[in-house]
Formats: structure tokens, C-alpha cells, sequence
């Protein structure tokens, strides 16, 4: 997804301050509907450490087991909770100037009011026109880390 540039000008549509920021529905509807019944299959070795869903990290949104599609979070504080939940990370905001930027300034004034399903539908128009003020990711790319 990375590769093909899914992300790109992806909207935070749901906001929980002091939690979590999601994202991953494309803004063209089209291309949503494409990976929307191509599931995820879970990670085979969950995180069960107390590294899991720290501050930064990027998991899939999932409603049950092999229910991952293409929405991601990026978790707002550390939530080790969702370790135990089968949220696994699989990424992070590199970067620690990065992380802040991205963690302190996305916009949260709408918090969870934008309809998925009327996102799938309508894509960003849908979000511009009801909420303008949504941030979003102008592109991701991905590092290759060795610690």
C-alpha cells in the first residue's frame, strides 16, 4: 500500500485526543473499494512487550481477528493496553522532531464525527466539504531501521 502511494492525502478522519489519530481510507472512493474485501491477515507473533503501541507507533484498526484492511492509527500516548488486544505495531514516526510535529498538531477538532461509510463513498470530497479543517498525510515513505 505504502509502495502505490495509498496513503498519500489520507485524512486523520477520527481523532480521540489522548489516544489515537486514524486514517486509511484512500481519497478516491474507487480505489477504496478495491482493498476494501482484501483483509489483512494478523501479525503471527504479536507484541506483547511494554515497547507495543508506545507514543509514535502506527498499528492496523481492526474490529476482530483477521479484520485488518487499510485504516492505520498512530498512537497519541502510550497505549500498552492494546498489546493484549492483538494491536500490533508495524510501524513508527522515525523521526523524534517528526513524531512531534505529527502526534502534538493533528487537528482533533472534529473528533469522531466523519462517517467512514460516506468517506468510502465520497472520498475527500466528502471530508473537504463537511470538514475542512481535517489534517492529513502528504506522503509516506518507509526507512529501513537496523537498532
Amino acid at each position: 500500500l505504502m509502495e502505490i502511494g495509498f496513503y498519500d492525502n489520507c485524512k486523520f478522519f477520527r481523532v480521540v485526543p489522548n489516544f489515537v489519530a486514524q486514517f486509511g481510507i484512500h481519497a478516491n472512493p474507487d480505489v477504496q473499494r478495491i482493498w476494501d474485501n482484501r483483509p489483512i491477515p494478523d501479525e503471527t507473533n504479536p507484541v506483547e512487550d511494554r515497547h507495543g503501541n508506545s507514543r509514535g507507533t502506527i498499528s492496523f484498526a481492526m474490529s476482530g481477528k483477521d479484520s485488518r484492511t487499510t485504516q492505520l492509527f498512530i498512537n497519541l500516548k502510550k497505549n500498552t493496553f492494546l498489546n493484549k488486544l492483538g494491536f500490533t505495531p508495524i510501524g513508527k514516526i522515525w523521526d523524534q522532531n517528526d513524531m512531534e510535529n505529527v502526534v502534538d498538531y493533528i487537528n482533533a477538532e472534529y473528533g469522531e464525527k466523519p462517517v467512514a461509510g460516506q468517506i468510502r463513498y465520497r472520498g475527500n470530497w466528502y471530508l473537504d466539504d463537511t470538514f475542512p479543517n481535517l489534517s492529513y498525510i502528504k506522503s509516506v515513505t518507509e526507512k529501513e531501521v537496523t537498532e
